[in-house]
């Protein structure tokens, strides 16, 4: 399976390719306002309004830095896309599925962690896109979207 990669601080994350819609420069975003820390805002991208989250506050640390490696990844999702804003996203990989393991821990409140495999010396989370939106931002846009807004 080919793994688009990111690093947020020294962890190594990745996205099975065939969930990566397209990857775009980090550019400004429209912010959210009273929106959890994790929204970082909106993108408009070919007439369309994408939600975009920040991987490091969804790891569970800062955000990620505005560097010259900070790109949007933008994910299929069966609800639509979502953005995905992460650091250092320079590489792919080749993962074998039958090498994948399941997390030794699971975290309710991360739905959107996926497995973890390794890559020389590195252990690489798979991030799941169908769970990223917590479920207040998942009804925020079904409500929006039957508003017709």
């Amino acid at each position: 399976m080919l793994v688009v990669c990111c690093r947020v601080g020294d962890s190594l994350w990745g996205f099975d390719a065939r969930d990566v819609e397209t990857v775009v420069p980090s550019v400004a975003l429209r912010p959210v306002p009273a929106a959890p820390p994790a929204v970082a805002g909106i993108l408009r991208l070919h007439g369309r309004l994408v939600p975009v989250l920040d991987l490091g506050t969804l790891a569970g640390g800062a955000p990620c830095r505005e560097a010259l490696g900070t790109r949007i990844l933008v994910l299929r999702r069966a609800q639509g896309p979502v953005g995905l804003r992460a650091e250092r996203v320079v590489d792919t990989i080749e993962v074998d599925p039958a090498r994948l393991s399941k997390p030794p821990i699971d975290s309710p409140d991360a739905r959107w962690l996926g497995s973890i495999g390794s890559e020389g010396e590195d252990l690489v989370q798979l991030v799941r896109p169908e769970g990223l939106l917590p479920p207040e931002i998942e009804e925020l846009l079904r409500a929006a979207a039957g508003a017709g807004a």
